[in-house]
């Protein structure tokens, strides 16, 4: 009969088998999941319990941060769409942290920040990296991060990355030159 040409090694995974292990992990290092890479820690809060949902959801980057090892990101594609990601947060004054938006059509996508339904802080046109400080209510909130598609066209892509978050007092504003 027909003799399968695949070549072994060690007497038991053929060689086109470990090429597609070796794929696969070029594609988990590509999307920042070598090393355990975990939401929290491309955060830098991996202290915190992270949540991500909605259309496509965040995941973990290694290609774009402020820290130059990894941050979170997410892309619109749907008309409408939102993707999320979230912690609670119980005792904190403030958030600190980074984000960088991007969109091609200003005013039509946003990425949002929201304690519980409030909303506490928000930009629809693209910037690069830029800190922010935002007071949150009294309380235990769900802090969410949200990339938002209301309207608009389908054949163009927003992002979004969030970076260096931290829970906290209240900063001063010479922080956020």
């Amino acid at each position: 009969g027909a003799r399968s040409r695949s070549k072994f090694v060690a007497g038991i995974f053929p060689v086109h088998a470990l090429s597609g292990l070796f794929v696969a992990a070029l594609v988990c290092l590509f999307y920042g999941f070598a090393h355990g890479q975990t939401l929290g820690d491309a955060l830098n809060a991996p202290d915190r319990v992270w949540t991500t949902g909605g259309t496509n959801g965040w995941s973990v980057t290694t290609n774009i941060s402020v820290d130059g090892v990894a941050s979170v990101e997410s892309s619109t594609g749907q008309n409408p769409s939102e993707n999320w990601i979230q912690t609670t947060n119980a005792a904190s004054q403030a958030v600190t942290f980074w984000w960088k938006f991007y969109t091609p059509v200003s005013n039509i996508d946003s990425l949002e920040l929201y304690a519980g339904t409030n909303l506490l802080a928000g930009c629809s046109n693209t910037i690069d990296w830029k800190p922010r400080s935002v007071l949150l209510p009294a309380g235990e909130q769900v802090v969410t991060w949200k990339l938002l598609r209301r309207n608009g066209s389908t054949f163009y892509s927003a992002q979004g990355w969030i970076d260096q978050v931290s829970f906290g007092p209240a900063l001063t504003p010479s922080f956020l030159l």
